[in-house]
Parts: C-alpha cells; structure tokens; sequence
C-alpha cells in the first residue's frame, strides 16, 4: 500500500521553456528508501522540493500517509506537512552544541522528553560522545549524522536528503552510504534522496526514480534497473554498457548486428524489427572458444579487473564496432593482440531506442 503518492506533478518555471518537472507519477510505501537518480538539472531536486513545500506546483497530487498536501484546491505549508529536510550543506547552526542541533525541531516538547529523544538520536547516529561537542569540531560524516538525527527527532512522516553524500570526501564515501542505509532501516524511516551518483542510489535505495529532462525513465530496484535498463539513457547512465544496433531474425530467437549473430530471449520483438541491444562488460566473458573475436585498442586498469578496450570486425560489410570488456586482472591480454570472447543469452537486454 502506498504512504507517498505523487500524480501528475508538474512544475514550469515562467523563464524556461519546458518544464523542470514533467507529468511525473510514482508511490512510495511506508518505510521504503527511494532515490530520485539522475543529471544535473533533470528535475530531481525541484521535485524534492515540491513534496517539502518550498516549490509550490504547476499541477499535480501529492498526498503523505492519509494527508493530501497538494491539490489543485489547496496548498498545506511546509510545517505542517510532517516533513523532515537534510540539506546538502546540513544547515546545522555553528554557534550550537550537536545535542542542541538536535533539540532545535522539538519545541512542542516536555524538557524531559526533550532530553530522552535527544538522547535516543545520538544512540541511533553513534554520536553519544559527541553531545556537547559543536559542529565545528566534528567531521563531514559525523555533521551529516547530525543533520539526520535533527530531522527525525520530531518523528516525520517522510524524511528527504538532498545530495547527502556531494559534501563527503570519496573516501570516506561508502562508509556514509552504509551510515545512512543502516541509520534510516533503524529508525524505520521512510524516506526519499535525492543524487546524481549511481552508487549513491544503488547503495541506500529500496527503489530507484531515474528521471532525465523533467520526465521519469524507469522505476524500479537496483538490481532490475542495472540488468535490465528500458532505454539508452538508463542503459548509460547507471553504468557502462554497449549498445549495438541489430535486426531480429525471422524465428524472433537471435539479432543480427555488425558484431555478427547475438542470441536474445525469443518472443520478445517481432521477427525484422529494429532493436538496440545493451550487454554490459562484466558479462562478455575472454574465452580462447568465444565465438567473437576483436583487436584490443587499449586497455584500463584498475585494480582487481581489466577494462578492455576492443574493436571488432563484424561478419556484415566488415563493420567497426568498438566493444568494452571488464575482466579479470589474471587474464594475459595485451594492446594490439587479438582476442576472443563470448556472449550468452541472459546477458543481451532489448531496450527502446
């Protein structure tokens, strides 16, 4: 059962000519970690914004557990939506110890309530230590937890993080997405985040909202999205892939590409369509028997894997097609030297052109 439920939402700036947000849809259930995944300037933050109430919508429903917050009649403000913020820049006041930060929301408390929600943040954001310190004397990670913990302390219905990790040195960045997974699940938080990075998203995220130019692309898990992209740009921008142009065969069984013959799930698409196929690297397989075969351009390093450059002649009109291979470190491949290489069934993903 859905507890956010987004309909149609639209936002048109008076000074652009398209909308920032397109006619956009999607539910989110209690609980539930959603990331809003895309480019700079595709609409994610707008949108995020639109359900905190500090962007007011074109058109469109938003509606929170039983509480519709935007209608085409009315417009509940951004107090009373039972919506928590954490800001890209956390916003945390400097002059304030991290107990007091986290105080600030609770104005409608007891003192000992007050105190013992206090208290019950900082076990949640391992930051028990760290009560009197101000924000000053803490790190990137640790001021982030402290912004979490401000903006459940009143117990929101939704939470919503902008850009959380943007301000987080890369090092220390896998370690605050597993923070953040592990403080939301504790705290049964049903939330929504907002990133451009893929392995933000797939990191934290129950469910993942790619969104390009104002409009949602796919909707769906990590995994289902990597694996099964609907279209080239979700193809692309989740991860490196190859896209390769073809023609389904008559038995609707196999596609015919400059790479030469690549199997497909049958009953898919109707025999002599044309389809874009994605094949992500890690699964084309270096097999001495492949039924492939190409001349490496160059190849990447990077640490455990290879990432294999390659061109390959294909069997219709002697086609170039560059192809790119993630394989194992161990694997003895040198620039300049042909390779071969195969490619089962469940790796070829049909996608909208």
């Amino acid at each position: 059962m859905s507890f956010i439920s987004i309909s149609n939402l639209t936002k048109q700036f008076s000074d652009s000519a398209l909308p920032a947000v397109n006619d956009i849809s999607f539910n989110i259930g209690k609980g539930e970690i959603v990331s809003l995944l895309g480019p700079s300037g595709c609409g994610k933050t707008t949108a995020l914004r639109m359900i905190a109430g500090f962007e007011n919508p074109t058109k469109g429903l938003i509606k929170v557990g039983s509480q519709l917050v935007v209608s085409d009649s009315a417009v509940v403000p951004p107090e009373k939506r039972g919506i928590g913020m954490v800001f890209q820049e956390h916003a945390l006041f400097p002059h304030m110890s991290v107990a007091k930060n986290i105080m600030y929301g609770l104005k409608h408390m007891r003192k000992n309530e007050k105190l013992k929600k206090v208290r019950e943040m900082l076990e949640l954001v391992e930051l028990t230590d760290f009560a009197e310190s101000v924000p000053a004397n803490l790190s990137g990670g640790q001021q982030q937890r402290v912004a979490i913990a401000r903006a459940l302390a009143p117990s929101p219905h939704v939470i919503l993080l902008d850009e959380p990790f943007s301000s987080i040195d890369a090092s220390l960045r896998e370690k605050m997405r597993q923070d953040i997974s592990t403080i939301l699940k504790k705290a049964d938080a049903t939330a929504i985040i907002v990133t451009h990075d893929q392995k933000d998203a797939f990191a934290v995220a129950d469910k993942v909202v790619v969104m390009n130019n104002g409009m949602i692309q796919q909707i769906s898990t990590p995994k289902e999205l990597y694996r099964c992209p609907v279209n080239c740009f979700v193809a692309q921008f989740v991860g490196k892939t190859n896209l390769i142009q073809g023609i389904v065969d008559h038995q609707a069984r196999q596609v015919h590409t400059a790479l030469g013959e690549l199997p497909v799930l049958s009953g898919v698409y109707a025999p002599d369509s044309k389809v874009m196929l994605s094949i992500r690297p890690e699964t084309i397989e270096v097999n001495a028997m492949g039924k492939y075969n190409g001349m490496v351009d160059r190849i990447v390093y990077g640490g455990d894997t290879q990432e294999i450059h390659l061109t390959v002649n294909g069997n219709e009109n002697q086609s170039r097609t560059p192809i790119i291979i993630t394989a194992p470190i161990n694997h003895d491949i040198l620039v300049g030297h042909p390779i071969r290489f195969s490619i089962e069934q469940e790796a070829v993903t049909i996608i909208e052109q």
